[in-house]
């Protein structure tokens, strides 16, 4: 998945210069994005930025879609982690002794002062390793599968809004450029948060497997130095 993942990265990078290459064309662009607070010089651009309430309704309710598919989705996932989380971190629990919980159904850890995790990892035994290992190793191959094909949904959704987008331009035959841009922009509103709302799901996958991966690769790492500090006593008692 390695490969998928920086292509991946490519694309989400192409999204974020795209949105920022859109508000360096026009004023009608700027508008229509709601940027509030446009400042630019020669050697630095800054951008204030703050969201109408239309626009955070939108957000808020691409959010909400988001985070609902992909705590249904992926509970087993979420499962996995938790369970290999459990042996070495402490659960905030609320006043009546109950472990509390995220939005999307995860557990939620105590932190120290620094806002780190509160984690012991000496509490691991050599069974609880391997069992992390297989476990994770099951989560990352159900995982990838789907991540994989919610990267194609994305992509794929971004090529409908971008068809879309052209159609719209090229059917409005008078006006200058940004009025053509700004009609394209109104007709495709709403491909354009579906786009962003296929995009947010991949996204949601694509950080999961990346946990599972670097907390598969600690796991192997802490059992790797642990095999070593064994033939290292074990070399010592022949000595």
């Amino acid at each position: 998945m390695d490969r998928w993942g920086d292509v991946a990265d490519g694309v989400a990078q192409d999204l974020m210069q795209e949105q920022a290459d859109e508000l360096d064309q026009s004023e009608e662009t700027v508008e229509e994005h709601r940027v509030i607070g446009w400042e630019k010089t020669n050697l630095l651009s800054k951008i204030e930025f703050k969201w109408k309430k239309e626009d955070e309704l939108v957000l808020a309710r691409i959010r909400a879609a988001s985070d609902t598919i992909t705590k249904n989705h992926f509970i087993t996932i979420f499962k996995a982690l938790d369970a290999v989380y459990g042996n070495i971190r402490v659960p905030k629990v609320n006043q009546n002794g109950m472990t509390v919980f995220d939005e999307n159904g995860r557990i939620v850890w105590e932190r120290n002062q620094d806002g780190s995790y509160k984690e012991d990892w000496s509490l691991l035994d050599g069974f609880d390793i391997e069992s992390a290992i297989f476990e994770l190793q099951k989560a990352r191959t159900e995982l990838a599968v789907q991540n994989n094909s919610l990267f194609q949904e994305a992509v794929f959704a971004k090529y409908i809004y971008r068809d879309e987008y052209q159609d719209s331009y090229r059917s409005l035959l008078d006006g200058t450029q940004g009025d053509r841009n700004s009609f394209a922009h109104k007709a495709t509103r709403e491909s354009r948060y579906f786009a962003f709302y296929k995009f947010c799901l991949w996204n949601s996958s694509d950080i999961l497997l990346k946990e599972i991966n670097n907390l598969q690769r600690i796991m192997e790492r802490i059992r790797e130095w642990r095999i070593r500090s064994y033939k290292s006593e074990e070399s010592l008692k022949f000595q």
